[in-house]
């Protein structure tokens, strides 16, 4: 197989009003005119107002482009019932192309006149059946307008993919080689697995972000399974470039016999109450399982309480001291309710305990835990706990009495600071409690504001390992280096999996192989859901 290259344009907003830069579009015209790409996909917004004026103006200037363009329809294209004009000027809005080298899935995953997508249960089992029957011996392309991963330097995540979850676990189990995105206006690429994720930039709208210029993206796929990915900055001519490579399963370096060198159990969602959501006996269960498996350090990530009430964290003091280890408990958006923004930082200090002898390895004073919280405010803090073996860093994203999430630029630069002093050589740890990436099985929302600068600054920190809650529902993937775990409910009785309720456990071998697995509480069953490298 030849190298493919291919061409990603997106946010056009060719209009005849003011928010069409027309100089860029003519100059970024002439670059890709140059570049006699094998393949130009464009994912949306190719006017700005959807109406006929915008279409005619388009059907004008898009022929100065001298390669056949395939066009996927974006929010602004569908407004004003424009997804009719769509289908009149360029054809369907779903489609499937095939080629010598490359299967072209293209979808529509606007709602007209919402800023919101979604690419729709019925469509979504379309593509994983068109997915199963592609050749394996093509690269599988997916493109659609909305940003399936939180993109950095957008602002607040918003205008988002409402079925995101169960899109990426359907790109992911199906081996798509690429996806391609547009909406935010500013390029990104990240590799999820071995799924490459392109963002491409405005290519002629007026609004740019942080002053950047006008770009589009550039991936060259080799043979050998290396992707080299460029973004070019069309006013500037300069170009980023980034290389991308395919990572081979390590699940045969695992046995189920490993001794590991450090286990954490990952819980979340425990939901402490006296009225009805607490399901005690399944808390009970869970503590004798987790007790046996002799943890390092058990992580809860957020939503201990159910209403942040006295008498909810009277509760969990006396369950949580049954359990036989340390217990870092973080803030969810359920324990900053009523009083909870006042008392959980008093209660969660209870049962961190600084020392905790472990069977993992002969000397105690591994775990002699070195616990530094900054203080910012009463429902804001970042805890720093280190020890020989890895640095944790755990952030509050929780806000009173709203159940989306949020960082903050100064605590993000915070946490920046505290991950640049963890040696190289120790495991880096974050945790907190919404979730960073999409989750399968719910609608995407209550999501963390700046989760895009958020992700961004834990891939580039070269985090190790991200622990979330929030959706009651398992999930783990690996987003570059950084490994994503979802912990699903330990004890509420508003689980969303089969598995009504389970924790997580992860295990660190001694030659930095990362074992997930979920245990579920009432079956006692034990599954394996993902064996990584540390490092990628």
């Amino acid at each position: 197989m030849s190298i493919l290259k291919i061409l990603h344009i997106s946010d056009l907003h060719i209009t005849p009003g003011s928010s069409f830069d027309k100089s860029a579009y003519i100059k970024g015209v002439q670059i890709i005119n140059a570049m006699k790409a094998d393949l130009i996909v464009c994912t949306g917004d190719i006017t700005s107002t959807g109406l006929r004026k915008d279409y005619e103006l388009a059907k004008t200037l898009l022929p100065e482009i001298k390669n056949q363009v395939y066009y996927t329809i974006g929010n602004h294209d569908a407004r004003n019932v424009g997804y009719k004009l769509f289908e009149a000027y360029f054809g369907k809005r779903k489609c499937y192309y095939e080629k010598d080298n490359f299967v072209l899935y293209m979808y529509d995953s606007t709602i007209p006149d919402l800023d919101n997508g979604r690419i729709g249960r019925l469509s979504i089992k379309e593509l994983k059946e068109e997915l199963k029957k592609a050749p394996e011996d093509k690269i599988k392309i997916v493109a659609f307008h909305h940003h399936l991963l939180p993109v950095p330097e957008t602002g607040r995540e918003r205008n988002i993919l409402l079925d995101g979850g169960d899109v990426l676990e359907t790109i992911l189990d199906c081996n798509v080689d690429i996806v391609l995105n547009g909406h935010r206006h500013m390029p990104n690429v990240y590799q999820i697995e071995n799924t490459i994720v392109s963002n491409a930039g405005g290519f002629s709208c007026e609004k740019v972000r942080a002053g950047s210029d006008h770009s589009f993206n550039s991936l060259y796929v080799y043979p050998n399974g290396k992707t080299k990915v460029l973004i070019h900055y069309i006013e500037s001519g300069k170009y980023v470039e980034n290389f991308k490579e395919k990572k081979s399963s390590i699940f045969s370096l695992h046995t189920p016999y490993t001794t590991p060198y450090l286990r954490i159990v990952h819980i979340s969602d425990t939901h402490f109450t006296t009225l009805y959501d607490f399901r005690e006996d399944i808390f009970d269960k869970g503590v004798q399982q987790i007790n046996k498996l002799n943890p390092d350090l058990i992580v809860h990530t957020g939503d201990v309480t159910h209403d942040g009430l006295p008498e909810d964290f009277d509760l969990a003091m006396q369950k949580i001291d049954s359990i036989n280890a340390p217990v870092l408990m973080l803030p969810g958006s359920h324990d900053l309710l009523h009083l909870g923004q006042f008392m959980f930082k008093e209660y969660s200090d209870t049962f961190l305990k600084t020392k905790h002898k472990t069977k993992h390895i002969n000397k105690e004073s591994f775990m002699a835990l070195q616990v530094n919280d900054i203080d910012i405010d009463y429902n804001e803090f970042i805890k720093v706990i280190d020890n020989n073996v890895f640095g944790l860093v755990a952030i509050n994203t929780a806000v009173f009495d709203d159940p989306s999430g949020l960082v903050g630029r100064r605590n993000l630069s915070l946490v920046r600071d505290e991950l640049k002093k963890i040696p190289k050589e120790k495991i880096k740890i974050v945790a907190f409690h919404h979730h960073i990436l999409p989750v399968p099985r719910t609608r995407e929302g209550h999501i963390i504001e700046d989760a895009g600068n958020v992700l961004k600054t834990l891939v580039d920190s070269d985090v190790d390992i991200i622990l979330t809650g929030h959706r009651h529902t398992f999930n783990c993937t690996q987003i570059e280096n950084s490994i994503v775990v979802n912990a699903n409910t330990f004890s509420s009785r508003r689980g969303l999996q089969k598995c009504r309720n389970s924790f997580n456990i992860i295990d660190v071998t001694q030659n930095r192989i990362v074992i997930i697995k979920e245990k579920c509480i009432l079956s006692h069953s034990e599954k394996i859901h993902g064996v990584y490298r540390l490092g990628g």
